[in-house]
């Protein structure tokens, strides 16, 4: 039984975090551990208002803000998908878990969907699955992305990312929202990759299909701040605005489009097909440390 949401934000705790979470886009608004220390981003307005959007039905920008669908246009200017911006229904809703659903028709995505974002606190750890299921007669297609931003006081040159395994560093540069075939080394191979504003003067840093299924941010002192798991994503972007004070480690299925990629969604990397009736589950796990 769903418990009523108020002022349009559900709140789960345990006994080591307090998570809230808007209705709006089903985005976690508001992490605080046992000792009151907020852990997510707080949405400064001169810098980005957001903290953790959920990205769907597509992570990234469309090439030229369209698809095509069985040769009709349909136009998505929203970078990241509509799920973002729109109200989700509590489906579920205990102490420490929810579920949040979104299946509300939109003219300019042409399936019939479910879409559930369910959230659930395991000791330190919240568990993130996006489940999408097609409803409707024929295929469906999707892609979906995390964007969580986590708290960094001070400096960001202050911190670095250690990956599980063995990373080249090389980012696919963006030009506008798409990608081009050209890339950088953002550091030497290795699991370590060092953090500063220039590295974010373009955008994010794109790393298509890393080897690594886990990543950690650490400070200078080698202390272990926020761990991410994500079985069954292969792209990860690293991105903040320039000087402010966090950092999203973004595990996505599908990655940026392509500069000279096509409009037909079929053909769209990473897009995932589920024929009718077919449902796709992605979780990923977040542990403070």
């Amino acid at each position: 039984m769903a418990k009523q949401a108020e002022n349009g934000q559900v709140v789960l705790q345990n006994g080591e975090l307090r998570v809230v979470i808007a209705l709006r886009g089903a985005e976690m608004i508001s992490v605080t551990d046992k000792n009151g220390k907020e852990r997510l981003w707080n949405g400064d307005p001169a810098f980005w208002t957001s903290h953790a959007p959920v990205l769907f039905p597509y992570a990234g920008g469309l090439k030229d803000e369209y698809f095509t669908w069985q040769g009709k246009r349909y136009d998505n200017p929203i970078k990241h998908g509509f799920a973002k911006v729109t109200e989700f229904t509590l489906e579920e809703s205990s102490g420490d878990e929810a579920v949040f659903l979104l299946n509300t028709p939109v003219p300019s995505y042409p399936f019939d969907y479910e879409f559930r974002v369910a959230y659930r606190l395991k000791k330190n750890t919240i568990e993130v699955t996006y489940d999408t299921k097609n409803v409707g007669k024929g295929e469906m297609y999707f892609g979906v992305g995390c964007h969580e931003a986590y708290a960094t006081p001070g400096s960001i040159e202050a911190y670095r990312i250690v990956f599980e395994k063995e990373e080249e560093f090389l980012s696919n540069q963006l030009v506008g929202s798409q990608i081009s075939h050209e890339t950088k080394k953002m550091a030497p191979t290795g699991k370590v990759l060092p953090l500063c504003d220039e590295q974010f003067a373009v955008d994010a840093m794109v790393f298509l299909n890393i080897r690594s299924r886990s990543a950690v941010l650490q400070n200078d002192r080698g202390e272990d701040i926020v761990k991410v798991e994500f079985p069954g994503f292969d792209h990860m972007l690293v991105w903040k605005k320039p000087k402010a004070q966090y950092v999203c480690l973004e595990p996505w299925v599908n990655p940026p489009e392509w500069v000279d990629g096509g409009h037909d969604i079929t053909q769209k990397p990473g897009i995932v097909k589920l024929e009718s009736g077919e449902e796709k589950a992605y979780t990923h796990m977040i542990s403070f440390l």
